[in-house]
């Protein structure tokens, strides 16, 4: 069974898929994210840690909480500016 967190957690993480959000989109703030999925500030800080810990936020203390770029596009764009071709 999943922990709250870590269904809230899943249902940011979708949110940002959904929505196709982009490296450095920010998130809503903590009380509109307590408003949208009605739980507790402390459940939405463990989902969001959750979150940094698996790479798809950052958190910047006193400016929020913003999505992280995908490491498939981070690899992809490595690999165009060495100029080597995928096979």
């Amino acid at each position: 069974m999943m922990l709250k967190y870590e269904k809230i957690a899943l249902l940011i993480e979708e949110s940002i898929v959904e929505n196709n959000l982009n490296h450095g989109s920010r998130l809503p703030n903590f009380k509109e994210l307590i408003e949208t999925y009605h739980v507790s500030k402390s459940t939405i800080v463990k989902a969001l840690d959750l979150l940094e810990k698996r790479g798809i936020i950052y958190q910047i203390q006193g400016s929020g909480v913003f999505v992280r770029r995908k490491k498939e596009k981070a690899i992809l764009i490595s690999v165009k500016i060495k100029g080597l071709q995928l096979i």
